[in-house]
């Protein structure tokens, strides 16, 4: 699909002899680049707490399965 996308931004600017159609394609993809990093920071991000709640979870279950806490760490 990009491809044919390309294919028939690169005719229009042939016919037309001008690089606006090509300058246009090139804005699109820097504004999709953009979000493209946004969102793989914000994934990296939420993977951190991910792992993070898995530990503390698995701290939780071993805990829980030697007896519990001790009452003076209770409070």
């Amino acid at each position: 699909m990009a491809r044919e996308k390309l294919d028939q931004v690169v005719d229009t600017a042939f016919e037309q002899q001008s690089f606006s159609p090509i300058e246009a394609l090139f804005r699109e993809e820097e504004a999709a680049l953009k979000i493209y990093q946004q969102a793989s920071g914000s994934l990296v991000t939420i993977e951190a707490r991910w792992f993070a709640l898995r530990a503390a979870l698995a701290h939780e279950q071993e805990v829980m399965m030697l007896g519990g806490l001790p009452h003076h760490r209770l409070h």
